[in-house]
Order: C-alpha cells, then sequence, then structure tokens
C-alpha cells in the first residue's frame, strides 16, 4: 500500500482515530524506532488493540525449540543440499540470536551474509560445501535455472576469492558427492561442536 493509499484511508477516519494514526504514518519512515513504537501504542490504545509486550523468557525458549528442532533434523539427514541448508540457518541464528525460516535458494545469501560473522575456516569450509552442492545440483539437473546461475555463480567466485583456488573443471559428479560425504561431518560439527574463534582463544 502506498502512503498516498494510507493517507486516503486515514482522511475517512473518526477524528479520534485519525490523529494517533496519522501520527504512526508520518513516524514510519523515520529512523527512530522508540518514536514508532511510542506511536504504535498510542495508536492501539485509541483502536482498543492490546499490544503484548515481548517476552525474552519466551523468546529465548522458542530460539531454543527451534535450534534443538534444526539440530535433531540435521543429525539425521545426509542429502547435501538440506544439510547446506541447516548449518547455515544454523549459524545464522547462533551468530544473530533470531530464528530464520528461509527457502533453500536463500542459502547463498546466507553463506554470503555469514562472511565476517563466523569464522574464515568455517565460511570457508560452507564455501566449498556450497560449490559443491550447486556442482552436484545441475550434474544432476535437478537446480533451477536460477539456482543454477545465481547460487553457482556466487559460489564459485566466493569460494575462488576466500580459498585462492583456481576453478575445478573436470571433476565428476561421482567424485563430486564422494567429497560431500566426506565433508558432511565437518560441516555438521560447525554447528554440533562449536569451536572458539582464534580471537577468543588465549
Amino acid at each position: 500500500m502506498t502512503a498516498e493509499a494510507r493517507l486516503r484511508i486515514l482522511g475517512k477516519m473518526p477524528d479520534d482515530l485519525r490523529r494517533p494514526l496519522v501520527k504512526l504514518h508520518a513516524v514510519m519512515g523515520g529512523k527512530s524506532v522508540e518514536e514508532f513504537l511510542s506511536s504504535l501504542e498510542e495508536a492501539a490504545e485509541a483502536c482498543d488493540l492490546m499490544i503484548k509486550k515481548v517476552d525474552r523468557k519466551r523468546e529465548r525458549q522458542l530460539l531454543f525449540q527451534h535450534r534443538q528442532a534444526l539440530l535433531g533434523q540435521l543429525g539425521t539427514c545426509e542429502d547435501p543440499a538440506l544439510v547446506l541448508h541447516l548449518t547455515a540457518t544454523l549459524l545464522f541464528q547462533q551468530a544473530r540470536q533470531a530464528a530464520l525460516h528461509a527457502p533453500g535458494r536463500s542459502v547463498p545469501s546466507i553463506v554470503a551474509h555469514l562472511h565476517g560473522v563466523i569464522p574464515p575456516d568455517h565460511h570457508a569450509l560452507l564455501l566449498r560445501f556450497q560449490s559443491l552442492v550447486v556442482k552436484l545440483l545441475i550434474g544432476q539437473g535437478k537446480g533451477a535455472e536460477s539456482v543454477a546461475s545465481s547460487a553457482a555463480a556466487a559460489a564459485r567466485s566466493n569460494q575462488d576469492a576466500a580459498l585462492g583456488h583456481a576453478p575445478e573443471g573436470g571433476q565428476s559428479e561421482k567424485a563430486t558427492a564422494e567429497e560431500l560425504r566426506s565433508l558432511i561431518p565437518s560441516l555438521k560439527e560447525l554447528v554440533t561442536k562449536p569451536r572458539k574463534t582464534s580471537g577468543s582463544e588465549a
């Protein structure tokens, strides 16, 4: 909905509702979260809506339950694409303390986002695994064109830049699958046995 459409709707509201809603509309594009939240509370009160305060304890419990569910799935998973998806999601949650629900096509973006957030060796392993998954999917014909083009390009350029590797031209599908199988335990360990970063070790 555009700002103009919102203003037209607000113009038709009764005066007691219009004032707090117009104020809320005005601060929506602002940079102050506090001002937005106070305007939201005022508007909600005028509309007889109750806004629940954030329950930090409940939020922590939900994050823990979400992490445990993902770890349970990861523990039994042997599909390389799903292992990559679950690991990237868990690393994001671990780094940002926020649950993430994302489709598989978002994995390259998640991996790119984790650059500089997780230790370099973890990120290098993720990039290597991602490039192998993309290579395997393309070889099997399962990758959609968008996945094949964007993910493969992102994986190859990120991996080559991060690891200093030259592109591998002739790796067979079987060799790729074997390398993926051999890397699955290491990838799972990134979230099941988190290591300290080199800066935190003394």
